[in-house]
């Protein structure tokens, strides 16, 4: 249920009162480890895709699979839904983020039965953190990460990898915000009563579990030292994922390049530029262990592709996104014979050019041909773009969905439809 008169009506009259919030709780800790044999071996075991019950064993799409809607929220985060969203920034949620793209962190809110406002709280106790991607009037009309990762995240949820909750909210009422709280990190007094509303904002919601990061032990040499042998405190690459795998099951290690190839081919599909460690995410889904071990599943996926669906790297740090004509024309492959793809310019350095097995290209072609192909394909295509709310000026969904269905053809084709049995090289990098 999205909207009700009784909701609005709560809303509505909650923004004449003096309101008072409950107060917030220290939260529990995400997985932490000093041990690098620790981390390898957590992405040694981790899984990057997992087959969905709407995708049957042959790839064909459950016809009530509703890519429009997004992953089911439960409980409370069924808030998310509603024309009208509450938040709150606290002093904790200032540190500025990563990336240049307009964005800050602010916590749930919801009625209680007092008719005050109080944090809203996942399973694990944590208050619900919101993730918030907002478009500036200096943007004009300049690309934005708003839209781009609601359809990046989307399009890996479908088609079973991991990803965040991404969905557009038509008004975010947020209280203690700034006009520009990614600029200005502080808090502003005169929105504690009445909330700043910001408009048509992408509103993210993190993949369930804990996050696990590293951190680095004391070292005898210098910073040089520390960049040449430590791995990145927060998430991995592309590279190092599919060079990291099980040691001794090879059928396993078979299954995890297939399906990691997956995902990187499928990065650049979207044209992923921006692949630095820290925009992927490893996630401990089930209980926590000592010294940084998961017991249950690891789960390595994107937590930030919002540079995408545009020609990958304009420069040594731009990436061009939303961009229909440079997308359109950025074509898959380098070389299709061998199944090198194409990125360009990005920290991952071996993925400007990755070269992925044919059992992985297989894999995601089958995915993106079971949500694309057919009448009903096109539908959930045009569906996906809908739920990004792209403006006009950006390109239609026509025209979007034209180009989307042109590159799993060419993903599926890659020496074209009159070679519809080709098989690329099994040397890969």
């Amino acid at each position: 249920m999205r909207n009700t008169p009784l909701r609005k009506a709560a809303f509505s009259a909650l923004a004449l009162l003096s309101l008072s919030f409950l107060p917030l709780k220290a939260e529990a800790k995400d997985l932490v480890t000093s041990d690098s044999e620790v981390r390898e071996e957590l992405l040694r075991r981790a899984v990057v895709w997992q087959q969905p019950k709407w995708i049957s064993k042959d790839f064909r799409f459950d016809p009530s699979f509703d890519v429009g809607a997004g992953p089911e929220l439960k409980g409370d985060d069924r808030l998310l839904l509603n024309k009208d969203v509450y938040c709150q920034v606290t002093e904790e949620d200032l540190k500025k983020p990563n990336g240049k793209t307009p964005k800050f962190e602010c916590r749930l809110l919801k009625l209680n039965s007092s008719g005050q406002f109080e944090y809203v709280k996942n399973k694990n106790g944590k208050t619900q953190k919101l993730k918030v991607k907002f478009r500036t009037p200096e943007m004009g009309n300049r690309d934005s990460e708003v839209e781009t990762e609601i359809l990046a995240t989307r399009l890996l949820w479908s088609l079973g990898f991991g990803a965040d909750q991404m969905y557009s909210v038509s008004r975010l009422h947020c209280y203690g915000c700034t006009e520009n709280p990614f600029k200005n990190r502080k808090l502003d007094a005169s929105t504690m009563k009445r909330a700043r509303i910001f408009e048509n904002a992408a509103v993210e919601i993190k993949l369930e579990g804990d996050e696990i990061t590293y951190k680095s032990p004391p070292r005898t040499g210098g910073i040089e030292d520390h960049y040449r042998h430590d791995p990145p405190r927060e998430g991995f690459t592309l590279t190092e994922l599919v060079n990291t795998r099980a040691r001794e099951n090879d059928a396993l290690k078979d299954r995890q390049r297939i399906e990691r190839d997956a995902l990187r081919l499928l990065a650049v599909f979207m044209q992923n530029a921006d692949l630095k460690s820290e925009n992927f995410r490893l996630t401990c889904a089930g209980d926590k262990g000592n010294r940084g071990l998961c017991r249950g599943d690891v789960i390595a996926y994107m937590q930030d592709p919002g540079g995408t669906f545009g020609q990958g790297s304009t420069g040594l740090i731009g990436i061009d996104k939303l961009d229909l004509s440079h997308w359109a024309s950025r074509g898959i492959w380098k070389n299709p014979r061998r199944c090198i793809g194409r990125i360009g310019k990005t920290l991952d350095l071996p993925m400007m050019y990755p070269q992925v097995t044919n059992e992985g290209r297989v894999l995601l072609a089958r995915l993106l041909s079971g949500f694309a192909e057919g009448r009903e394909g096109r539908a959930r295509v045009e569906a996906l773009f809908n739920a990004a709310k792209i403006p006009a000026k950006f390109g239609s969904t026509r025209d979007w969905a034209e180009a989307f269905i042109a590159k799993v053809e060419q993903i599926k084709y890659p020496m074209g439809r009159e070679n519809p049995n080709y098989v690329c090289t099994k040397t890969v990098d």
